[in-house]
């Protein structure tokens, strides 16, 4: 449903085909086709949340080669991370309060979220031709649009190696 209301009732320049992610407790994704929603048969499409990716390298992963996007990407493997790393907080609410004395382990999380949606998004134009990609969260805008920034560098420093890669756009709606 984002991923409709970034294409009918964004502030940007509209394209007919673009991925719609969502950083918010959960890892929520749209996909837009040729001016419209793809749902998928099984009204699946663009499920990006269980989409298996390498392990994090942050302290707190697991010892599995593979894990899922959800726990690389999401507000709730932020906050998992920083209560890790002995930061109370439970919701993403909380975030503004501890920050300034916790600033290096919220960068590492981008860090390591930004390259589990790298992975992310070259599985999905291996098979997409996308216009765009379009980030979204829950986040503070300006963590937002750090993200979306590491994400970026992270896509034009590989590009050599792919033929395209669709431009980045932050989304309109989220936090």
């Amino acid at each position: 449903a984002a991923a409709a209301g970034e294409f009918y009732f964004g502030k940007e320049d509209v394209a007919r085909n673009f991925l719609y992610v969502y950083v918010g407790s959960f890892v929520g994704a749209g996909l837009v086709l040729n001016g419209d929603l793809e749902p998928g048969i099984y009204s699946n499409a663009a499920c990006l949340a269980t989409m298996p990716v390498p392990k994090s390298n942050l302290s707190n992963a697991g010892d599995d080669i593979w894990t899922t996007l959800v726990d690389r990407a999401s507000l709730n493997s932020l906050i998992k991370y920083l209560n890790f790393n002995k930061v109370q907080i439970t919701q993403i609410s909380e975030l503004s309060s501890i920050i300034d004395n916790n600033r290096s382990l919220v960068h590492d999380w981008m860090l390591d979220c930004a390259e589990s949606l790298v992975f992310a998004i070259y599985s999905s134009i291996s098979i997409l031709d996308l216009e765009k990609i379009v980030i979204d969260s829950d986040l503070p805008r300006y963590l937002l649009t750090e993200l979306i920034n590491i994400i970026d560098r992270k896509l034009q420093s590989s590009k050599k190696k792919y033929d395209f890669v669709p431009r980045l756009q932050q989304g309109t709606l989220g936090g």
